[in-house]
């Protein structure tokens, strides 16, 4: 059974964050490639918030879809509410997922 929960992790400032992100991207392709179980629906997004008035960087935050609950809670990911989709990127998963993850957006 699919988890009803989307998951999400603050990696911190984008610059700090790239190293963190592309690691995790790798470790979760590995786990795409081998799910047999509903992959198509197993995605990972990543959404940067705006640079802050003092002129900090903005802030990137890692969300997985509930078909990826497994890979999230081991990471260390937290249940949340399904993301906004402004500004909302898919890094990893099938482009075809957006209206299924995503209905009436």
């Amino acid at each position: 059974m699919v988890s009803p929960n989307w998951y999400g992790i603050l990696l911190g400032n984008s610059t700090s964050a790239y190293e963190a992100t592309k690691d995790l991207m790798g470790e979760f392709l590995g786990v795409l490639s081998e799910s047999e179980y509903r992959p198509s629906l197993m995605a990972m997004f990543a959404s940067t918030t705006e640079h802050d008035e003092e002129g900090g960087e903005g802030q990137v935050q890692l969300y997985f879809s509930p078909a990826a609950a497994g890979f999230a809670e081991a990471i260390g990911a937290a249940p949340c509410d399904r993301p906004s989709t402004v500004g909302l990127r898919l890094l990893i998963g099938d482009q075809p997922c957006w209206p299924r993850l995503f209905p009436g957006e």
